[in-house]
């Protein structure tokens, strides 16, 4: 096995937004950059990519980066659980007003809401939301499809890990950061060096589903779970993705030009950052044997809400029907 270091330099070309002929440049390893990160105080950034570097070579198979195979059922090492999510608010200044804004959509829901409720809608009532929902709840017995109602239980997992809540009560999901527009223009920080685009995910941690003689059943929710759900890898889905011009005394911000058609490398004030791509990490994994992805999953945080869903039969026939793939 090669212990010798990839150099990002190896097979880089002049680049048009060279600045000036007197910068002196000189090899720039992949295996740099979480130091780098380091100087730029990106601490889970830092942590994050050097757990990556330090890993034995795995390549994330297409089912557990889409969430068909649970997390539950991966080694130790291919799974990380405890990415603080308060860091989020902290790390980026973009995420919080993201994050305020989801828990203002919970905070009193009664039927219409369109991430866990009913729809304005003549066809489909039943959002996304809350078809998931349905299905975790009948997944834990308190549907009775045969008769079209609903069982009475309570489910508390507000004590559960995110990778508990996402196998068990995760009905929806918010992407931050995953659009062309926003990988070009989002600031760089923290956050965009751990995670680049990622979801937070949404689980009920305390509900109950009520049935009384004379009264529409309802499902009520008093807390929701928001957590981190994302996987770190470096696997192309189109065009080899761009990561940033990386270099000993940080990385630049391109804009979007610069982003779409940018060159090898970048001269500024007489220092040099260079282009790295996902396939610049595929390439250190193929050379030296080492580099492992894996999923990363945030601490829970939780929000106290007042949610209730009647659900009556027409409900529950509508979800028989598309959740049998008929509607």
């Amino acid at each position: 096995m090669s212990t010798a270091p990839t150099s990002v330099t190896a097979a880089l070309t002049p680049s048009a937004k060279s600045e000036g002929s007197e910068t002196q440049a000189k090899d720039f390893r992949l295996s740099d950059i979480p130091g780098v990160m380091g100087t730029l105080t990106w601490v889970q950034a830092q942590r994050i990519m050097q757990r990556w570097f330090d890993g034995q070579p795995y390549v994330l198979e297409a089912g557990v980066k889409s969430g068909n195979v649970a997390a539950s059922t991966l080694s130790k090492e291919k799974v990380m659980e405890d990415l603080p999510f308060e860091w989020l608010n902290t790390g980026s200044t973009r995420i919080k007003p993201i994050i305020e804004d989801l828990e203002k959509q919970f905070r009193y829901v009664r039927d219409y809401n369109q991430t866990v409720g009913r729809l304005h809608s003549s066809l489909s009532e039943l959002s996304p939301g809350l078809m998931e929902l349905l299905r975790k709840l009948r997944k834990l017995g308190a549907i009775d499809l045969d008769k079209l109602t609903l069982r009475n239980g309570y489910y508390d997992l507000s004590d559960q890990s995110a990778i508990t809540l996402d196998e068990s009560t995760q009905f929806n999901f918010k992407r931050i950061g995953v659009s062309l527009w926003e990988q070009a223009t989002d600031k760089l920080d923290d956050v965009y060096g751990a995670l680049g685009g990622f979801a937070i995910k949404l689980a009920a941690t305390r509900m109950a589903t009520v049935v009384e003689e004379g009264r529409p059943s309802k499902i009520c929710i008093d807390e929701i779970g928001m957590y981190v759900r994302d996987t770190y890898d470096f696997i192309n889905t189109g065009s080899d993705q761009f990561l940033g011009y990386w270099g000993e005394q940080g990385v630049l911000d391109p804009g979007a030009i610069d982003y779409m058609l940018g060159g090898a490398y970048v001269d500024k004030d007489g220092k040099r950052y260079f282009r790295v791509t996902n396939g610049s990490f595929n390439q250190y994994r193929d050379a030296h044997k080492m580099g492992g992805d894996f999923l990363i999953f945030s601490t829970v945080h939780k929000v106290p809400v007042d949610i209730e869903i009647t659900i009556g039969k027409v409900d529950l026939q509508e979800f028989k029907g598309r959740a049998s793939g008929r509607g």
